[in-house]
């Protein structure tokens, strides 16, 4: 009998105890949970996890497009290719089918400039910008091989490809063209080099649409109601023996 109290007395902080360490345990996985946004191309899916931790400043630009809708209807309008350009990236997020510039935002800072990691290696997305170091707006791309000649450029990297990896490496393997409009492309990616319109919208990779995608775990604040209801229930349940 004694031993029965014994364990009644201590149910209280037992309990306690374990809704606090799973607090903590949540609540770390809440701070670490990355967001992840998904590009449906017209070759395919293309899923990214971005780094909401290390670069802040560049995932909240990128979101915003996302968000906004700005990228639906874009294409890849540049592809390089490491065996004979010495870099391999697949290039996006500037301008529309007919070749004319999306709205944009003000330019970013470059996060890498104090913080080098993550670094351009393959699979991850970075932000194009020009020659001046914080110019980067909307338009991004895809490293598809390791190039590290861009981390000693100071690219910023804010993503990774988690899946539609093969995607991208079909974008990059497609013939380029030289096209000029609104806006002149020297390696504009085309599905039919032979197409008789090769500028045609369905002759382009077109980013469709993109799409955050909502995968956050369960509240820190849901484990603590948890542990006040606990606590409470604890106090009633011992007032009444």
């Amino acid at each position: 009998m004694k031993n029965r109290n014994t364990l009644r007395a201590l149910l209280p902080l037992i309990l306690c105890t374990f809704c606090a360490l799973c607090a903590i345990y949540f609540g770390s996985k809440e701070a670490q949970a990355q967001s992840i946004v998904n590009f449906e191309t017209s070759l395919g899916d293309i899923e990214i996890q971005l780094f909401d931790n290390s670069r802040p400043i560049s995932v909240d630009n990128f979101l915003t497009y996302v968000q906004g809708g700005t990228y639906d209807g874009t294409i890849f309008h540049r592809i390089q290719n490491p065996s004979t350009q010495g870099i391999g990236i697949v290039q996006g997020g500037g301008f529309l089918t007919d070749g004319s510039s999306i709205p944009r935002l003000s330019p970013i800072i470059n996060e890498a400039a104090t913080n080098l990691n993550p670094l351009n290696t393959r699979g991850t997305i970075a932000f194009a910008r020009t020659s001046v170091l914080d110019s980067a707006t909307s338009e991004f791309f895809f490293n598809t091989v390791d190039n590290p000649g861009l981390d000693s450029q100071i690219f910023t990297v804010f993503g990774q490809v988690i899946s539609g990896m093969d995607v991208v490496d079909q974008i990059q393997s497609l013939d380029t063209i030289t096209a000029s409009g609104e806006i002149n492309f020297d390696d504009l990616p085309v599905i039919d080099v032979n197409a008789t319109d090769l500028i045609a919208a369905d002759n382009l990779a077109v980013l469709t649409s993109a799409t955050v995608i909502t995968n956050v775990p369960e509240s820190s604040s849901a484990i603590l109601l948890t542990i006040v209801a606990t606590i409470g229930f604890a106090r009633r349940d011992r007032r009444c023996r």
